[in-house]
C-alpha cells in the first residue's frame, strides 16, 4: 500500500522515514519499500497489514524534527489492509486447526488397534454395503450395515453430517473414498460420496472411519479469500460496523410449512429484517434446509402477490436478495407440497418423478411424518424404507396445495 507524507522539508531524506516508521510505529524495515519524495511530499509502500499501525503511530507526529500528515494514497487501500490482517490470521488458524485435526485421526488410527478405535467410537467394523439409490445431484448413496443380520451398530460418536472414509485392510490409503453421512439408525449408516466409489465398497468386511476431510479446510481458506470482494457486507462480516436492521418489523407471515418450529420461524423473520444480510447456522438435522426453503417460498410468494419492483424490496426486507434486480422479470413459481404420514420413527423417504429421479428426500420425525416443501406440480412416486421393508404409493401435486399421502410399514 502507498501512503502519503506531506510536510516535509528539502532535509528529510528516506532514512529518516525508514528510521522513524521502525522506531515510532515498530514495524520491520522488511515491511517497507520504495520511498519516492518530491515537492515536499513522499509517497511510500508499506506492507498492507501494517499499513494502519504506522498511520496510527505517524499522523502528527515527527520525522527529522518536522511535524508531517500521513494518510493512504488510495483511502480505499486502508480498508483492503484490514481485510489482508484478517485474512492472514485466519488463514494461520485455519491450516493450524486442518494440521492438528487430520493429524489426531491419523495418529488414533495407527496407534489404536482397530477394535479399540471402535470401543472408543470413532470406527465401525465388520460392515457390509448395499445400493441406497442417488442423492441430491444425482450423488451415490450406499447404506452399510453389520454383516451379521439384525446385528445393532456399536454406540458410536459418528453421525449424521459427520465426514467418514471406508477401507477394507488399509484405513491410511490415499484411495479410500470419503463420503458424508446422510442417515444413521440403530443398524445402519447411510453415506453420500460426490464420485463413485471403488467396487469394494459394495462388499464385506469394511470398516469405516471418522475422518477429517481436507476439502472442509480448503473450502474455508478459498471463503477467506473471497473476503476482499464481498464489499457490501465485508464490514459487517468483520466487526467493522453494526448490521443494521428494518425499522418497520415484519407483521403475520402466512406460513407455508405449517410444522416449522419456534426457532426456525424467527429465522425466517429475522432474515426479512436484516438490511444487510441474515446468518442461520446450526447443526445437522435443526432444520436449516426447511427454513431456507420457506423464506424462498416467502419471496415468491410476494412475488405472486405483485410486489416486485421497490415494493418487493421494502415489504419482504433487505436481507433478501432482488432476484428481479439480478436476473430480470420473472414469472412466478407454482409448487405444492407433499406430506407424508407414516408408522414409524426414522423412515427413510424418497420422492421420485415420473422420470425416476429423486427429487427429494428425509427421514420421518418423531411425529412419524414429514412435510416436503417446494414440489413442482406433477406426478410423483413416494417411497418408505425401514428395516428392510419398503412400501410406495403414486400422487400427483397440484399448485398450492399440500397432497397427503399414508405409507404405513406395519399394514
Amino acid at each position: 500500500m502507498e501512503l502519503i507524507v506531506t510536510d516535509i522539508n528539502n532535509n528529510i531524506g528516506p532514512g529518516d522515514i525508514v528510521g522513524a516508521f521502525i522506531n515510532e510505529a515498530s514495524i520491520d524495515s522488511k515491511d517497507i519499500g520504495n520511498i519516492d519524495i518530491h515537492n515536499n511530499k513522499a509517497e511510500v509502500e508499506v506492507a498492507d497489514d501494517v499499513a494502519r499501525q504506522v498511520i496510527d503511530a505517524m499522523d502528527n507526529n515527527k520525522v527529522g524534527g518536522v511535524e508531517i500528515n500521513i494518510y493512504p494514497k488510495n483511502r480505499e487501500d486502508l480498508i483492503e489492509g484490514e481485510v489482508y490482517t484478517y485474512i492472514r490470521k485466519y488463514k494461520k488458524l485455519v491450516e493450524l486447526e486442518r494440521i492438528e485435526e487430520m493429524e489426531r485421526h491419523e495418529l488414533e488410527i495407527k496407534r489404536l488397534s482397530p477394535r479399540e478405535r471402535e470401543e472408543k467410537g470413532r470406527a465401525i467394523l465388520h460392515l457390509k454395503g448395499r445400493d441406497a439409490g442417488k442423492a441430491f445431484g444425482n450423488k451415490p448413496m450406499i447404506k452399510f450395515i453389520r454383516q451379521k443380520p439384525g446385528e445393532e451398530l456399536p454406540d458410536t460418536e459418528i453421525s449424521v453430517g459427520d465426514l467418514v472414509m471406508l477401507s477394507k485392510k488399509r484405513p491410511l490409503d490415499d484411495d479410500n473414498p470419503e463420503g458424508t453421512v446422510a442417515e444413521k439408525t440403530k443398524y445402519s449408516l447411510t453415506v453420500v460420496f460426490d464420485n463413485k466409489p471403488p467396487s469394494f465398497v459394495y462388499g464385506k468386511g469394511l470398516r469405516l472411519d471418522l475422518y477429517v476431510n481436507d476439502i472442509t479446510f480448503q473450502r474455508m481458506l478459498t471463503a477467506l479469500d473471497k473476503v476482499k470482494k464481498l464489499d457490501k457486507f465485508r464490514g459487517v462480516l468483520l466487526g467493522q460496523k453494526e448490521a443494521e436492521w428494518a425499522e418497520e418489523k415484519i407483521g403475520d407471515i402466512d406460513w407455508v410449512n405449517q410444522s416449522l418450529n419456534f426457532s426456525q420461524k424467527k429465522a425466517v423473520k429475522n432474515s426479512f429484517n436484516a438490511r444487510d444480510f441474515y446468518l442461520i447456522q446450526g447443526p445437522p438435522g435443526t432444520g436449516k434446509t426447511m427454513t431456507a426453503i420457506e423464506i424462498i417460498n416467502q419471496v415468491e410468494q410476494t412475488a405472486r402477490e405483485g410486489a416486485y419492483g421497490s415494493g418487493f424490496t421494502e415489504e419482504l426486507g433487505y436481507g433478501i436478495l432482488d432476484v428481479e434486480a439480478l436476473l430480470g422479470e420473472i414469472e412466478p413459481m407454482e409448487y405444492g407440497a407433499i406430506e407424508v404420514k407414516s408408522d414409524v420413527v426414522y423412515g427413510l423417504i424418497a420422492i421420485f418423478d415420473a422420470d425416476g429421479n429423486m427429487v427429494s428426500f428425509g427421514a420421518t420425525g418423531d411425529n412419524y411424518n414429514r412435510i416436503f416443501p417446494a414440489i413442482k406440480p406433477g406426478t410423483y412416486t413416494v417411497t418408505l424404507s425401514f428395516m428392510g421393508t419398503v412400501v410406495e404409493d403414486v400422487v400427483n401435486v397440484t399448485a398450492d396445495e399440500r397432497t397427503a399421502v399414508e405409507l404405513m410399514i406395519n399394514d
